[in-house]
């Protein structure tokens, strides 16, 4: 099994399960904390899971936990302050995050980026959220701003986007980026 298709299976198990643990019934937050370690134990033993996990509604944490070993070459366990590379990962928690704002009259799909983020307005132009959401704003994935690296910040993005805009390597809305 190659690494995106661990990752698809590993989300959506997760997801599955937990939804189906936790919308059968309410229990009190301690029985709930008890049945996600619980969940996540068993997914971690059956080989379904590493990593961490934090659950939360209205803002309150339910539930905070890690499994397994975060850096195999050194041994290192994941703790919950374990950094992690999310990848694609947080794609489509971000789009259905998106389509929640979009029905609330939040945002518009046709929001130019520019509204959100003033100061990316130059390097992404008329790059809108229909644009990323759809993979055509013509921004370049990380790895080819050279910013696939922990700790990259807002302005190390900005940075790397403003000289891509100078080099040519983001090219403008309506290129499709894969």
């Amino acid at each position: 099994m190659d690494r995106r298709q661990f990752l698809v299976h590993t989300s959506a198990s997760f997801v599955a399960a937990l939804s189906t643990r936790c919308a059968s019934r309410t229990p009190a937050v301690g029985d709930r904390r008890s049945e996600i370690e619980r969940l996540m134990t068993r997914l971690h033993e059956q080989h379904l899971f590493t990593g961490e996990v934090l659950v939360a509604e209205k803002g309150n944490v339910i539930y905070e936990g890690a499994f397994g070993v975060a850096d195999r070459s050194t041994g290192r366990p994941y703790t919950t302050e374990t950094r992690s590379c999310l990848a694609s990962l947080s794609k489509p928690i971000t789009a259905v995050a998106i389509m929640m704002l979009a029905e609330q009259h939040g945002l518009t799909y046709d929001d130019p980026l520019s509204k959100f983020l003033p100061e990316f307005a130059d390097p992404v132009g008329a790059a809108t959220i229909r644009h990323l959401l759809t993979h055509t704003s013509g921004i370049p994935d990380y790895p080819e701003l050279n910013v696939d690296r922990p700790g990259v910040t807002n302005a190390d993005i900005l940075a790397a986007l403003q000289k891509g805009t100078e080099t040519g390597v983001c090219a403008g809305a309506e290129v499709p980026i894969l």
